[in-house]
């Protein structure tokens, strides 16, 4: 690349962007030497770091180019959002198979608007800076500025310490995989957005990462290495799919609303497979499966109107302090188990709701137990409880 390329980059956006991987850097700095406490990190300095980038953005940068009509960008926005919907509901189904895990994120709702706080406002912020550098170049030198910014973002993003840190051979792929890899290729396929379609589709693309992230109570088990390639598979397909109908949209330039199409297509076949999944979920056909508690025995673990989801398992890895579902007469109980008897080759449990003052009237066989407690999602079930009292008061009629 000839040095004169370089000068058809406003100076101001170098500047721009030495400055933010200069403060970060410093961020880190201060953080590994113990002049700020690492604690607030997340929630405090990354959204007061970013914010006066794009502040500064915004009064010095001026927009060279649009990237699309209005009416492309839209039909692309909703394309890119119909992909995130599609990739929500297969990322979330895939809990039927890895397990699901509580989301540390949402122990409780302070804490859950602390998250949405401190990870979607450098996310807003970020991509309003990356929208504004992208948009202050000419489109001959959009390509190689946008990999040049995409790799300053992506090094002020990653944290060093943890490179830095290596122990051995394997930390340090591992470091390189879900640390550089992911990061980049998340900055790649945003920056493709931002230039080609405009700043909604790329905010579409990286909040509903973070409403991922941050609002499920529970998620699919993932480990490092499946989340890693799980993130850069989304971040090629994000690119791949919205390039590809730009292609074909010229092929079929008499067909106006050909991203419209692409968008109700994903949409359509997003609501078939979680209709479908759905029903075998509630049905009990997964490992896992969701059932509605009817009393607050187990408050304050979790109230009457609770959804509570059950994993089939095997009795004998049950432990002392489970939360299981058996059978008794006609009905079904959610208890804790306190203790555990064996004999004769069989295992009893005995159980005891949480807000009981008493142990359950007789221990529990295996053959009883249906399932055993993974998660819960307050009030989702209440409409259930509803419905129960309503039919419990027509059959006394």
């Amino acid at each position: 690349m000839r040095l004169g390329y370089w000068r058809q980059i406003p100076a101001v956006a170098w500047w721009l962007l030495a400055g933010l991987l200069l403060t970060s850097w410093a961020y880190q700095l201060a953080v590994g030497f113990g002049w700020l406490p690492a604690q607030i990190g997340p929630w405090v300095m990354q959204p007061f770091v970013s914010l006066p980038f794009a502040v500064l953005a915004y009064l010095l940068l001026l927009e060279r180019h649009s990237p699309k009509r209005l009416r492309a960008r839209r039909d692309k926005t909703i394309l890119v959002a119909s992909l995130m919907v599609l990739w929500f509901v297969v990322y979330f189904l895939s809990g039927l198979i890895t397990t699901y895990v509580h989301n540390a994120l949402t122990p409780n709702l302070a804490i859950i608007l602390q998250n949405v706080f401190s990870y979607s406002v450098p996310v807003i912020a970020i991509e309003y800076f990356r929208y504004k550098l992208i948009h202050s170049v000419s489109r001959r030198h959009i390509v190689w500025f946008g990999m040049v910014l995409s790799a300053v973002i992506s090094l002020a993003w990653i944290d060093m310490k943890l490179l830095f840190a290596t122990q051995d051979i394997v930390y340090l792929i591992e470091m390189l995989i879900r640390e550089v890899a992911v990061i980049f290729a998340i900055n790649a396929a945003a920056t493709y957005l931002s230039a080609t379609v405009g700043i909604g589709a790329a905010l579409v693309y990286r909040l509903g990462d973070v409403a991922m992230v941050t609002l499920l109570p529970v998620i699919p088990r993932y480990d490092w290495y499946l989340s890693s390639i799980t993130a850069i598979l989304l971040a090629m397909a994000i690119v791949l799919v919205v390039s590809r109908s730009s292609q074909k949209r010229h092929q079929h330039h008499a067909k106006p609303h050909f991203h419209s199409w692409w968008a109700r297509r994903l949409i359509n076949g997003a609501l078939v497979v979680i209709f479908v999944a759905g029903l075998f979920f509630v049905s009990g056909q997964f490992r896992y499966y969701p059932v509605v508690v009817m009393s607050n025995s187990m408050k304050p673990v979790f109230s009457r109107g609770a959804m509570v989801i059950l994993e089939k398992t095997d009795p004998s890895t049950i432990r002392e302090g489970d939360i299981i579902r058996y059978k008794v007469d006609q009905t079904t109980v959610t208890h804790r188990v306190v203790e555990i008897i064996r004999k004769n080759n069989q295992i009893e449990f005995v159980l005891k709701g949480d807000n009981n003052p008493e142990n359950d009237n007789k221990p529990v066989l295996q053959s009883q137990v249906t399932g055993v407690v993974k998660a819960s999602v307050p009030l989702l079930g209440y409409p259930t409880v509803w419905l129960n009292e309503l039919a419990q008061k027509v059959g006394g009629q």
